[in-house]
């Protein structure tokens, strides 16, 4: 989907929510000693808590407060012309390495 329709804050929601139920079913299922599908709830709750990482950016990214001339700063950083449009994906912000800039994305 569309970088600019995520909803960071419902996004940071979700994701903790995932992690607490992914966290709750390795539990049970360490319990009823179920260990391959305990094992399949943690690498996805590892999963949840790696992408987790990722949300201080997105937050910032979608911050409202982002005018054209942030945008600019964003695309000088990324050395790519970046645009907040329907188009523009979070795939694409990664393939460019977004987390490298991270502080200083933080200062815009």
């Amino acid at each position: 989907g569309s970088f600019i329709e995520l909803d960071p804050e419902k996004l940071e929601n979700d994701v903790s929510q995932w992690w607490k139920e992914m966290y709750r079913l390795e539990k049970l299922l360490t319990e009823k000693d179920a260990k391959a599908s305990a094992e399949v709830a943690n690498i996805t709750k590892q999963s949840i808590a790696d992408f987790r990482l990722h949300l201080p950016i997105i937050s910032n990214l979608r911050n409202p407060g982002l005018r054209p001339r942030h945008w600019q700063q964003i695309s000088e950083l990324l050395g790519q012309g970046i645009y907040p449009d329907q188009s523009l994906t979070w795939a694409q912000l990664l393939s460019l390495d977004v987390h490298a800039h991270k502080e200083k994305i933080d200062e815009i």
